[in-house]
């Protein structure tokens, strides 16, 4: 399954909620199923550098840690066969987002921490909110 990470250059708002879902396939096409996998994102000021935020799904609890939800969550198919990645992020906790620019990176794992995936990665922009007041 060897293959370079999708970049997305992504941008969110203070105050709003931020919801991406996206599917991951090998390079025939074929959607990769998630189920054992463990899931990361991890944003930071830049690449190389201490994240500032993160969200990690644990596939053999189906645990959340951090300020982001990742998972492979989906109405249709809750279990991961769909191939589909979901991160959001409330917009009570965007609202404490500092406003600058970030990298992000996306990251999954076997259940024994020996394989890694990077599955997406880029720029994490976020906007500050205009005060309704």
């Amino acid at each position: 399954m060897g293959m370079l990470a999708a970049e997305f250059n992504l941008v969110a708002e203070q105050g709003s909620t931020f919801a991406l879902t996206f599917v991951w396939k090998d390079k025939d096409g074929t959607v990769v199923d998630l189920t054992t996998l463990d899931m990361l994102i991890n944003i930071g000021p830049s690449f190389g550098t201490t994240r500032v935020k993160y969200g990690n799904w644990h596939a053999a609890t189906k645990a959340q840690t951090g300020e982001i939800t990742i998972g492979p969550t989906d109405i249709a198919t809750p279990d991961g066969t769909d191939g589909k990645i979901v991160i959001g992020v409330t917009a009570a906790e965007m609202a404490t987002w500092e406003y600058r620019d970030h990298v992000y990176m996306v990251e999954l794992t076997t259940g024994d921490g020996v394989t890694k995936y990077r599955v997406a990665q880029g720029s994490f922009n976020v906007y500050k909110e205009i005060p309704n007041t």
